[in-house]
């Protein structure tokens, strides 16, 4: 299941059949693929339950609260057929332990600045931080400011990386 956008700006829109897609696998892990490319965002790759509730949020509910869509063989496929992973933030919904041992130690990883070395010292070669944007095959990553919430939720909750993608594409219509 994806979502295949609209080009507009013509005098009608057009599919951009196969372009670009995005595929929520769970919670917040999706894959983007665009410009033929496939970036995981976001890996929580932890089985259903494996992990704590989140403290100070009301509730003793574990999560993942549903299991991954697929199987392990699968798992493997989909993460070797990635092209690269963005990690938001380090929150351990976004960026779990089982994420960072099953990820290949050499993909490319995109991320903010601050967050740079802690997943260097987690193994991974190929960190890229995306200061205001990067270009990477033909797609522009840009960053945004992000935030949890507002108020007492924003002063406990650190900014986290929010990511638009931009490619350009000529399209005859």
């Amino acid at each position: 299941m994806g979502i295949t956008p609209y080009v507009f700006g013509a005098s009608k829109a057009k599919r951009m059949d196969k372009q670009t897609s995005i595929k929520l696998i769970r919670h917040a892990t999706l894959i983007i693929e665009i410009n033929h490319k496939k970036i995981l965002v976001d890996p929580m790759l932890s089985p259903k339950d494996a992990l704590d509730p989140v403290q100070n949020c009301g509730n003793e509910i574990r999560f993942p609260l549903v299991e991954l869509p697929v199987n392990s063989s699968e798992l493997n496929q989909l993460l070797s057929n990635v092209n690269a992973v963005a990690v938001t933030h380090l929150h351990r919904d976004h960026w779990d332990a089982v994420a960072q041992q099953l990820i290949d130690k050499n993909k490319l990883i995109f991320c903010q600045p601050n967050d740079m070395e802690k997943i260097r010292s987690q193994g991974f070669n190929n960190v890229q931080p995306i200061d205001s944007k990067v270009e990477w095959e033909g797609i522009t990553i840009h960053r945004t400011k992000g935030q949890h919430g507002t108020g007492e939720i924003e002063k406990k909750w650190e900014k986290f990386l929010d990511l638009y993608f931009n490619i350009r594409m000529y399209l005859s219509i």
